[in-house]
């Protein structure tokens, strides 16, 4: 089973929830447990959302801890700012699921720039780190077997094997 979706900008922004519908009819044979299945959508909604603010918007992390006068933070106002501006809010997010074998694969490619430095944003990450950003990639590796990052980073893939691969 393939699916391809393709969202602008706002449309990320006036979505609860990116619809996996496939995520519930594994659900609903018993090749993804209830734990699983959120797992899973959380790291699809982590993995857009950082399509939408790092990719499309190409905001900065660091801007997380940067306050202005007004006490808002750098990252929010520049979010704001781009999401206005349709140089950047018409950029599209596109989400591929494939569903084969037993392993469903979940793509979700931004027009951003990409990064280049992944392994540096991953080995500083500690139990201490406790800063605004960086949970992300670690929330979505706990959620599912793979993330793999291609195209300097502005497309990943997440694959996750089914109770059927599993057995196989």
């Amino acid at each position: 089973e393939r699916t391809e979706m393709r969202f602008s900008c706002k449309d990320v922004i006036e979505l609860d929830t990116v619809p996996l519908p496939i995520v519930g009819r594994l659900q609903a044979v018993g090749a993804l447990d209830q734990n699983e299945a959120i797992k899973v959508r959380l790291a699809v909604q982590e993995a857009v959302l950082n399509a939408l603010e790092h990719g499309n918007l190409g905001l900065e992390s660091a801007w997380k801890e940067e306050f202005q006068a007004n006490g808002e933070d750098r990252f929010a106002a520049v979010r704001r700012e781009r999401l206005l501006d349709p140089a950047y809010s018409e950029r599209s997010i596109f989400v591929g699921v494939l569903y084969d074998g037993g392993v469903l694969e979940i793509r979700i490619k931004d027009e951003g720039q990409g990064f280049l430095n992944l392994q540096g944003a991953q080995a500083r990450r500690g139990p201490q780190d406790v800063s605004c950003s960086g949970r992300g990639l670690a929330l979505m590796s706990s959620a599912v077997d793979e993330v793999l990052f291609d195209r300097n980073g502005s497309e990943v893939t997440l694959r996750k094997a089914t109770k059927r691969a599993r057995r196989a």
